[in-house]
């Protein structure tokens, strides 16, 4: 893992921290976010081809994603069943919005595919 990674990883999880114990620390996004319980899914790319890839955090409008594939910005996939298009990089991923916003309800079930569902 790189130093920046770490670095980052050192952030997030200190931000996590802090927010489960004040519930005044809020998230300043217009959607919140969430880390899933199951954060391994695939891509599916417009040729068909797939990719697995770990959901960093997702919300109802996007969901970010580290992967081995790096797709370019403007690249249109999906995340599980989800339709997006990827419209930022970083150092350890990417940044796909949903091409519509999900319920929060049905999302885990619309981004998280395994490996036999991915087949069927």
């Amino acid at each position: 893992m790189t130093r920046a990674r770490r670095a980052w990883m050192s952030e997030k999880l200190t931000w996590l921290e802090k927010k489960q114990k004040d519930a005044s620390v809020q998230e300043l996004r217009r959607d919140a976010r969430f880390v899933p319980q199951v954060s391994h899914t695939f891509l599916t790319l417009a040729d068909g081809s797939t990719h697995p890839c770990f959901i960093i955090d997702v919300s109802t409008a996007g969901v970010a994603i580290s992967c081995e594939y790096d797709p370019p910005v403007g690249t249109p996939l999906a995340v599980g069943a989800c339709v997006g298009r990827v419209i930022r990089k970083f150092g350890h991923g990417f940044a796909v919005k949903f091409a519509d916003k999900q319920s929060r309800d049905d999302l885990v079930r619309l981004i998280i595919r395994t490996p036999l569902l991915q087949s069927a």
